[in-house]
């Protein structure tokens, strides 16, 4: 059966998938036919897509670090850009391997102290999830937690942390006041973020495919012309809690880096790396003590 019109291969076989319950490879091998059943409903998940509705809202979920993450209208999609968040929080670590102490331990043993690690706007879940598995798969110990605003986002992060076998400890409220005094007073060896930080009047973002998309999530709850304003926040909270040798990265938008490292450097962060993205576009900034 041919693709239908204006549409990508790739997308015609995620709806026929999503429509019949079957795998790929069933459907290549029938022809990719339908029953009349499974064709309406094809169909209908067609007719949405037309109407600009994001395909991973359409499936129920987005893969993200090479796991399957479930997602819906109450947090923003994953980015493959976002990854680098975790490739940068595991390159952190295994440089640690290298200090004599480098998770503080009295006797310099790996992994007798866990890394604690947060993720601040933590939506899916992807971030901290992501994260904690791939050090524990590294032999690391760790503790990990996401904070989010939105209690739709976090039963989502729950259900994936559920799906994924990942312990992380997820609670709502704004940025590090969701934690507890005793958490927050702990402190946190890794803090990753990709919060809200569209300017209230970058109208390109208004449209497309992020139209579907949660707007505090992008915006966040005070829209500042700038989108900055989270970015803010949290360099504000986070330098009184990074432990020694902690790091704090975090995404931002493309024409934002240097007030990235000006807020960076007025909250007192000292060793302060902006790095560019896949693409060559300036995309994140990581702050040490």
């Amino acid at each position: 059966m041919a693709t239908s019109p204006n549409l990508s291969r790739r997308e015609d076989l995620a709806l026929r998938e999503a429509a019949s319950g079957r795998t790929r490879t069933q459907l290549l091998a029938n022809d990719l036919q339908l029953s009349p059943t499974e064709q309406a409903l094809y169909e209908r998940l067609l007719s949405r897509l037309a109407r600009g509705e994001p395909l991973s809202y359409l499936l129920g979920f987005k893969e993200f670090y090479g796991r399957r993450f479930w997602v819906n209208s109450d947090c923003l999609i994953p980015r493959p850009e976002t990854e680098t968040l975790v490739d940068l929080g595991l390159q952190w670590a295994l440089e640690l391997k290298g200090f004599s102490d480098p998770l503080g331990c009295e006797d310099g043993k790996e992994g007798d102290a866990p890394i604690r690690l947060l993720d601040l706007g933590t939506g899916s879940g992807c971030l901290a999830i992501s994260l904690g598995l791939e050090l524990q798969a590294r032999g690391f110990s760790t503790q990990c937690f996401g904070t989010d605003l939105s209690e739709g986002a976090l039963r989502l992060a729950r259900n994936n942390a559920a799906w994924l076998g990942a312990d992380v400890q997820f609670l709502q409220g704004s940025w590090m006041n969701a934690l507890s005094e005793v958490d927050k007073s702990e402190g946190f060896d890794l803090i990753v973020s990709n919060p809200p930080y569209v300017g209230s009047e970058d109208w390109e973002f208004a449209s497309g495919s992020l139209s579907w998309e949660p707007r505090t999530a992008l915006v966040g709850h005070e829209p500042s012309k700038d989108g900055m304003n989270d970015l803010r926040e949290i360099a504000r909270q986070t330098i009184k809690r990074l432990r020694p040798n902690g790091l704090l990265a975090v995404e931002h938008g493309y024409r934002q880096q240097e007030f990235v490292v000006d807020c960076f450097q007025q909250a007192g962060f000292f060793r302060i790396t902006p790095m560019n993205d896949l693409a060559g576009h300036p995309r994140y900034v990581l702050g040490r003590l």
